[in-house]
């Protein structure tokens, strides 16, 4: 069985093209209808199931109105699971991007973390050399200012000394 339009459908089925139309629901045009400009043309399998709805519903009469509920009913009636294979494949490829991602975010985030760690090594040496400089320093002043006091002693004694 070919693809067909509305047209041709209805001229086998010797009905309407407007009760054709009342059968193509929005989910029945996404998984079995194709448009091409103005013209849909309806896949083996949506035909399949349009025939069910004329033949099923109306006890061999072509003419009978079909509710959308009566038609929707046959639709599930049909067990088509490719769709759902490649939904599954889909949602499976989703998550291995997401996986790949979140792995390259992990891996960039340690890199961080090891880079703030060289950073807080280098600043505490760079903390203890200064320690050590202010020491030497302080021990310096502190050497340079008993020698000037003790300078400054001796020589206020001689000034000062009664000879």
């Amino acid at each position: 069985m070919d693809n067909k339009t509305i047209r041709e459908l209805a001229e086998e089925l010797n009905v309407s093209k407007q009760a054709i139309r009342k059968r193509l629901t929005p989910e029945f045009r996404k998984r079995f209808a194709v448009t091409n400009g103005n013209q849909i043309t309806i896949s083996p399998k949506g035909v399949s199931l349009i025939y069910q709805s004329f033949t099923t519903h109306s006890g061999g009469n072509a003419n009978a109105n079909v509710t959308g509920n009566q038609f929707a009913n046959s639709q599930t009636q049909v067990t088509d699971f490719s769709h759902l294979e490649t939904y599954i494949q889909s949602l499976e490829n989703q998550l291995q991007k997401k996986d790949d991602q979140l792995q390259q975010q992990a891996e960039a985030k340690d890199l961080q973390i090891a880079n703030l760690q060289k950073l807080l090594d280098q600043q505490q040496q760079l903390l203890q050399l200064e320690q050590k400089k202010n020491q030497l320093f302080l021990e310096e002043a502190k050497q340079e200012s008993e020698q000037a006091s003790n300078t400054k002693s001796h020589f206020f004694k001689r000034l000062f000394s009664r000879s």
